[in-house]
């Protein structure tokens, strides 16, 4: 799964693509290597444009004859496939919890839903591993173990948060966003995705910003949190594997109309 794999000409098509901030770039592989069609995906996960498409290439440098840039804007559409698509972070070069964690989720998982589930490259937040992300709606888990599997599985075909206390946010928002939605799913109860939509976001402060959300099922049709970042009252293993503690910023949410 590293860059190095691929020939010169994709590897620089797609690490150019990082170059947008709303592009996330991961390589996957499923549970056998090698062999067969080369699948690349393309997972769109604003709220009410969720799409995930997908290609088979015969050749990996094929991969170049596609308008990746357009694609991406939204200017082109590729061929829908019904999704949903789970990657389970197993790099391990980064963290090596994330290949030792990541490993028997990603089994646990696969044998349930074969062909929809996938070992990726590094998703980041390795210290929460093991560590997924739902697309096309860009949903991540962390802290996960292979006795999640199903129940997982389960709220991901229901278009639901699996477990809130795993849940590490939506790859759209914003980090002050994800704080709101994350305060509000505890204060509702409410875990459907889309029983919240965010109206909106200033900044009220150097650290300090209000987040206005519209609501259905539980408790009022609108409301807003301000979201304060603060440092963390503890210093943090930055990763799993780390001996050494160091601080962190952390976002507390609490709602105020």
């Amino acid at each position: 799964m590293a860059t190095a794999d691929l020939p010169d000409s994709v590897r620089a098509r797609l690490l150019a693509l990082r170059d947008d901030p709303a592009v996330k770039v991961l390589l996957a592989r499923g549970a056998r290597a090698g062999g067969g069609p080369r699948r690349f995906w393309i997972a769109r996960g604003l709220p009410g444009e969720e799409v995930l498409w997908c290609w088979h290439l015969d050749r990996v440098d094929d991969l170049l004859d596609l308008p990746l840039e357009a694609l991406i804007a939204g200017q082109e559409e590729g061929p829908v496939i019904a999704g949903p698509l789970v990657l389970v972070c197993t790099h391990g070069q980064r963290d090596r919890c994330c290949a030792t964690l990541g490993a028997p989720v990603f089994a646990a998982l696969e044998a349930r839903a074969p062909g929809q589930v996938m070992r990726c490259s590094h998703l980041g937040g390795h210290r929460f591993a093991a560590t997924a992300l739902v697309l096309p709606e860009g949903v991540l888990y962390g802290r996960l173990r292979p006795e999640d599997a199903a129940p997982l599985l389960a709220a991901v075909e229901a278009r639901r948060i699996a477990a809130i206390d795993q849940l590490r946010g939506r790859a759209c928002w914003t980090r002050p966003v994800q704080a709101a939605l994350h305060q509000w799913r505890l204060d509702s109860g409410e875990l459907a995705y889309d029983a919240v939509h965010v109206l909106g976001r200033i900044r009220i402060g150097t650290d300090r910003w209000r987040v206005a959300l519209s609501t259905a099922g539980s408790g009022p049709a609108y409301c807003e949190y301000e979201v304060t970042e603060v440092e963390h009252e503890r210093p943090v293993r930055k990763s799993c594997g780390d001996d050494a503690r160091g601080p962190a910023r952390v976002r507390i949410a609490r709602r105020v109309v």
